[in-house]
């Protein structure tokens, strides 16, 4: 999967996310990289471990007023 598109400051520029390193995650498939190009150039990269599916959350991870009280998931 990737998102190509033009760069907001320069339309000539493309920006090119790409997801990659699929693995199975419950029913479904989740990216466990993310690429990002400028201009054709690697810019930045995520990497996720220990991808975990079907956990609760509570409900205050979503609430922005509680964004830096609330627990992080474990």
């Amino acid at each position: 999967m990737r998102i190509i598109e033009p760069d907001q400051e320069d339309p000539k520029v493309t920006e090119d996310t790409r997801f990659t390193d699929y693995r199975p995650a419950g029913k479904a498939f989740i990216a466990a990289r993310v690429e990002v190009y400028h201009d054709g150039k690697l810019v930045f990269t995520e990497e996720y471990t220990e991808i975990k599916t079907g956990m609760k959350l509570d409900p205050a991870t979503f609430d922005p007023v509680k964004f830096s009280t609330a627990p992080s998931a474990k």
